[in-house]
């Protein structure tokens, strides 16, 4: 597995996503594996998907990006973790079919065999 980061968005409101072990974890610790997340994403007979599990999922790969842009920061610029409503929120704000692209792209992205050598795009 290679982790996946990326930013969405521009200026104040750009936010880095990424998709690693620790976000699988966090998603198998919800939904015992990543499939059965997944298969919470798609849209089932009423044309809705489980809005709580996209939140959620999305939410842990953007906490992450929080953890790994700390990791650089002084303590007095740390960012804060973002909680879910500020999640659904966002996904207001850069669009849901956005959203779920982007995080399509770094779970396909955190699995491609090509170049292990590039994290970012």
């Amino acid at each position: 597995m290679n982790e996946k980061q990326f930013y969405l968005g521009e200026n104040d409101d750009r936010v880095l996503l990424a998709f690693n072990f620790n976000v699988m974890r966090e998603i198998q610790g919800v939904y015992g594996s990543i499939s059965s997340w997944a298969d919470k994403l798609q849209p089932k007979k009423d044309g809705e998907p489980d809005m709580g599990a996209f939140i959620k999922g999305f939410t842990f790969m953007l906490n992450e990006g929080v953890d790994i842009e700390n990791e650089t920061l002084k303590d007095n610029e740390q960012k804060q973790p973002f909680t879910e409503k500020q999640v659904g929120r966002l996904i207001g704000k850069f669009g849901k079919d956005e959203i779920s692209t982007a995080m399509q792209k770094a779970i396909v992205g955190s699995t491609d065999s090509g170049d292990k050598s590039s994290k970012n795009e």
